[in-house]
């Protein structure tokens, strides 16, 4: 009797075992707050550094930042369990794309997707020194406190930024006026919008302040919007274009452009689906030096 009870015991702790073993495993937020595979980190910043070129991190809990992160090759930062996961941080520069400003310095490509929410009260919360930054899918990004992407002004020494917006939402409520949600130079940048939001809430502010020799910015879809000016260009440098063929461009308390400059260099293209709204001045330069084109 004594052996058939053991036998018994023996065989339901077996069962419970394999039913244990046939489980999905699960990750506490106290195990980690991000994963490259199967392996955890503690931070988005560890999880960076370890990562090969290429890599996906897939945040699954919130998480505050302490360190700049550096972004010197290509990383896609996702949040994949259908929930929305903040990375945040009160740290001056949240994300630095590129080592440098010289040509031997090292790109690199940061990529938002998933349903991440990056909530940031700093300046320049991604500043590009050098290559790609991208968001799409739900991405929310805001900041309440100067840019949300900043890169360098115009420079011959200075490498390219390009910034593009594929879906998500980007918005700034900036502390002050003459600020932008993206502000954005550097010899042959550009900015290329074909889906999701760009907001500038605060009034005096803009959605774009662009800069720099040969820049453009390249809207056709999704939705530009500010209280005042969305698109303003700032610096008297040759090359800057503006070409818009789709989405919908919108002031809602003043005009669609601004030049800061009677010199400033500014063609703008206006074309097919393109939609543009202002309470005030739909088009407003004053510089001799720009032109717009409206086809279409």
């Amino acid at each position: 009797m004594k052996n058939k009870r053991l036998k018994i015991a023996l065989s339901l702790l077996m069962t419970l075992v394999v039913l244990a073993a046939s489980l999905p495993m699960t990750v506490s937020a106290a195990d980690g707050v991000c994963k490259i595979g199967e392996k955890t980190y503690a931070s988005v910043y560890d999880a960076v550094k370890e990562a090969e070129d290429g890599a996906v991190i897939d945040v699954f809990a919130n998480t505050r930042e302490t360190r700049t992160i550096t972004i010197d090759k290509k990383i896609e930062l996702t949040s994949s369990n259908g929930s929305a996961i903040q990375i945040a941080s009160d740290y001056s520069k949240l994300f630095r794309v590129g080592t440098g400003l010289k040509e031997t310095d090292t790109p690199g490509e940061l990529i938002l997707s998933g349903n991440l929410v990056v909530n940031s009260k700093t300046v320049d919360t991604v500043m590009i020194y050098y290559g790609t930054f991208t968001i799409k899918d739900e991405v929310h990004c805001k900041t309440n406190k100067g840019f949300f992407v900043s890169t360098e002004i115009a420079d011959n020494t200075k490498n390219p930024a390009h910034i593009n917006i594929m879906g998500g939402i980007m918005e700034s409520t900036a502390e002050k006026a003459d600020q932008a949600t993206i502000f954005f130079g550097g010899r042959g940048s550009t900015l290329n919008i074909s889906g999701g939001s760009l907001l500038q809430k605060l009034d005096g502010a803009y959605a774009v302040k662009m800069c720099g020799e040969n820049s453009s910015i390249n809207i056709t879809g999704g939705l530009v919007s500010a209280v005042s000016n969305p698109l303003a260009v700032y610096g008297a440098f040759a090359g800057k274009e503006m070409n818009i063929s789709g989405g919908i461009v919108e002031a809602t308390e003043s005009n669609i452009f601004k030049t800061y400059s009677k010199c400033d260099y500014l063609t703008i293209n206006i074309s097919d689906n393109a939609l543009l709204r202002a309470k005030k001045n739909t088009v407003s330069l004053t510089s001799p030096m720009s032109e717009i084109n409206i086809k279409g």
